[in-house]
């Protein structure tokens, strides 16, 4: 069964936007399923729930941030971006969240390049900076008017 929330806990997923200097919260909740054994999956089930262009040469930065209830969602963002100068693990140290993970991709030039060369999807698997068993896989297109785009989250987490 697919359900937006595991025990009261709504998961989010945010973004690093290096051209806005800010977190970006995605507007969709994660689907979760399959919780069992401690773990949970979660997913967007298409591209049009999330789908960003990435038009720099920076490394990557996402969170994924457990809320449970519409004050902690809406104010998410504001609480972030509050706390930062630069994107970083420490950015969530003081936020009173029921879950949080922070991933990021160093290696975005050399990954960025394999996208160009093959010009097809790709998927890129993050590991956690909190809990490494924790995952976070992400879907990169190659397309000829928007050049890279960020697409569909998918993530197994350690509840």
């Amino acid at each position: 069964m697919e359900y937006k929330n595991h025990k009261g806990i709504r998961y989010v997923f945010m973004f690093y936007s290096h051209q806005e200097n800010k977190w970006v919260r995605c507007n969709r909740l994660f689907h979760l399923s399959n919780y069992s054994s401690g773990t949970l999956i979660g997913q967007f089930i298409t591209d049009m729930e999330f789908n960003v262009v990435i038009e720099d040469e920076k490394p990557k930065h996402f969170i994924i941030a457990g809320v449970k209830d519409k004050e902690s969602y809406m104010g998410l963002e504001q609480s972030i971006n509050d706390e930062i100068n630069i994107p970083s693990i420490s950015n969530l140290k003081n936020l009173n969240l029921c879950f949080k993970e922070y991933f990021m991709i160093r290696d975005w030039t050399k990954y960025k390049n394999n996208i160009l060369n093959k010009e097809k999807s790709s998927n890129y698997k993050m590991f956690g900076e909190f809990n490494s068993e924790n995952v976070l896989e992400l879907k990169f297109n190659y397309h000829d008017n928007y050049g890279i785009m960020c697409c569909l989250p998918s993530f197994e987490l350690i509840v």
